[in-house]
C-alpha cells in the first residue's frame, strides 16, 4: 500500500511579521497536521513544513535555522525549508555551511535567475556548493537547492516555497507502482490513479471536514532504498535503464503524472 511520504504544511507569506510570528505559525500548522494524521487511513511517514521566503540579514541564517529546528522538535515536525530567495551566492557562502553543519533537519534554497532571464555568472554558486562541502560534508549538499525560476510549491524538498497557506502531500509509492506494472494488465493511467487517488481523497476530505486548504498531492515518483524508479523505468520500457527506451519510458511516465493533475 502506498504511503504518504510527507504531510507538508505551508506558512502564508506575510509582511513585516516577527520571527515569532512565524514559529507560532508552524506550530499551528504542526497541530493541523496532527489532526489530519489522526483521520487518515494511509500510513504518513513524515511531518514538514515549508516557510515562504524569508527576509533577514544572511548572517542571521545560522542562529534563525537553530531556532527553527529547536521549534521543529517541540512540535513534532520532522522537516522544515528555508527558502532565501534571490541573494548573492558569496554572502550565502559565509553563512549556509555552518546553518547546514549546526543542523540535521532544516532544507534551503536560493533562487538564481527568474525564468525568462538567463542567469548570471554561475562561478559563485558552484563554489558555494563547493564550500558546502568542504565546511559541512557532501551529505550536507541533499539540504540544499539551486532553483532557477525560483522554486515550485510542493512537498519535496529542498526546492520548495509556499505562497499561500494550506496542506499538500506527497507519495512514497515507487515499489507498489513497480509490483502492478508487473502483475497487472491494466494501463499505466488507470494503475497511477489507481495508488493515488485514494491517499488524496483522505487528506482532502479531512482537509474540507476541518476547514483546512489542501493545496493538492504532488504525484512524482520518488525512490528510497530498494524502492527504485529505475527499475519502474525498466518494466516499462523492456530494457535495462539508460538503453534505447529509456526516455520514451520516461517520458510515459511523466504525462500518466500529469494527467492525474487534471
Amino acid at each position: 500500500m502506498s504511503i504518504i511520504r510527507a504531510l507538508t504544511y505551508h506558512i502564508p507569506p506575510c509582511k513585516g511579521e516577527s520571527f515569532d510570528y512565524l514559529i507560532k505559525q508552524m506550530e499551528t500548522g504542526s497541530e493541523k497536521l496532527e489532526i489530519v494524521k489522526k483521520q487518515c487511513r494511509t500510513k504518513i511517514w513524515t511531518k514538514r513544513v515549508v516557510f515562504p521566503p524569508l527576509y533577514f540579514k544572511t548572517e542571521d541564517l545560522p542562529k534563525i535555522s537553530k531556532l527553527v529546528e529547536e521549534a521543529m522538535e517541540t512540535c513534532g515536525i520532522d522537516y522544515a525549508v528555508i527558502p532565501l530567495g534571490r541573494r548573492d551566492p558569496k554572502d550565502v557562502a559565509r553563512s549556509l555551511p555552518t546553518s547546514l553543519s549546526e543542523t540535521s533537519k532544516v532544507f534551503y534554497n536560493i533562487k538564481v535567475a527568474d525564468i525568462n532571464e538567463d542567469p548570471e555568472d554561475l562561478i559563485p554558486v558552484a563554489e558555494l556548493i563547493r564550500k558546502i562541502s568542504e565546511r559541512a560534508g557532501p551529505e550536507a549538499c541533499i539540504r540544499f537547492a539551486i532553483a532557477y525560476g525560483g522554486p515550485p510549491e510542493t512537498p519535496y524538498f529542498p526546492a520548495s516555497t509556499s505562497t499561500r497557506r494550506g496542506i499538500s502531500a506527497c507519495l512514497r509509492y515507487a515499489g507498489d507502482l513497480l509490483e502492478k506494472i508487473t502483475s497487472s494488465k491494466e494501463d499505466l493511467d488507470r494503475i497511477m490513479f489507481s495508488l493515488v487517488r485514494p491517499a488524496t481523497q483522505e487528506i482532502e476530505l479531512a482537509c474540507s471536514k476541518q476547514g483546512f486548504e489542501f493545496i493538492g498531492m504532488d504525484a512524482s515518483l520518488s525512490p528510497w532504498m530498494e524502492e527504485s524508479v529505475a527499475k519502474v523505468i525498466e518494466a516499462l520500457s523492456g530494457t535495462t535503464f539508460g538503453m534505447p527506451g529509456t526516455f520514451n519510458a520516461i517520458h510515459k511516465l511523466n504525462s500518466s503524472i500529469s494527467r492525474l493533475s487534471e
